[in-house]
């Protein structure tokens, strides 16, 4: 059971060294959540402006497209169509983990209170890290645009709202291509992106990214400017809507962030 008692003074005891004891405490790096904790910028001003703590901001404004086709005609009374702003209504996530310790719990027992103080903080932010990760995969997948006008090279999925390249024929130019449906979207193409990866496409990717000019294929010419993320939360993601060859999504870097 809890409560340290493994620890209690019945017989001769021993705490492992500081080197062989993090091997139970070993946990994946949260690199989707350190994404959107590392791009916090664009939130600082809705985050200052917040009246009461407990009180967040619910509404981001933003300007919208407007598009209008281009006239002929020079005139002094011009007339045209106003542009406009929307709100994008916020939604804030609250999690908590908690942990129990008593004054005594360090008597009589080879572990001091300070120990396990330290061990319980510990454990609480290695929850964290874990349930922030899943919390910023399933954000990145389930929010990947539902809409797409790119057709160069792939094949839009109206179910599973997915780019499909095929990899048999493209495969080896599947970032270029990537870059292209970007700039279809109307991204920079030649901007910095953020590609959130699972697994096989993160291995690949890595292994094409490293065959340059000295190779008898180059393909790294397609990885400029590209910041790849493995995803582990992501491999049963993508398992989910049928993907087994490789499944990332892009975001034009400042384009997301999250407030910390």
């Amino acid at each position: 059971m809890p409560n340290y008692t493994a620890g209690d003074l019945v017989k001769a005891q021993i705490i492992l060294d500081a080197r062989l004891a993090p091997a139970e405490n070993r946990e994946r790096v949260p690199s989707v959540w350190n994404a959107f904790a590392q791009r916090d910028d664009a939130f600082q001003l809705q985050v200052q402006n917040r009246t009461r703590e407990d009180r967040p901001a619910t509404d981001a404004i933003f300007n919208n497209r407007t598009t209008r086709v281009l006239g002929t005609a020079r005139a002094h009374d011009h007339t045209g169509v106003k542009a406009d702003s929307s709100v994008l209504n916020l939604t804030w996530l609250e999690r908590t983990d908690k942990f129990n310790i008593s004054l005594k719990q360090g008597d009589n027992n080879v572990e001091s209170n300070s120990e396990m103080l330290a061990n319980e903080f510990e454990q609480l932010f290695l929850n964290f890290s874990t349930g922030l990760e899943t919390i910023a995969s399933d954000f990145v997948v389930n929010n990947r645009s539902h809409v797409s006008t790119a057709v160069a090279e792939s094949a839009f999925d109206g179910v599973t709202f997915v780019n499909e390249i095929t990899d048999s024929t493209k495969g080896t130019r599947a970032m270029q291509i990537t870059r292209t449906l970007m700039l279809e979207n109307k991204y920079n193409k030649n901007g910095t992106f953020v590609i959130f990866m699972d697994s096989i496409a993160f291995n690949r990717f890595q292994q094409d990214s490293n065959q340059g000019t000295g190779n008898s294929t180059n393909l790294a010419y397609q990885f400029g400017n590209a910041i790849a993320i493995e995803s582990i939360e992501m491999n049963a993601l993508a398992a989910g809507l049928g993907y087994t060859k490789g499944f990332w999504v892009v975001a034009q870097d400042g384009f997301f962030g999250s407030p910390t």
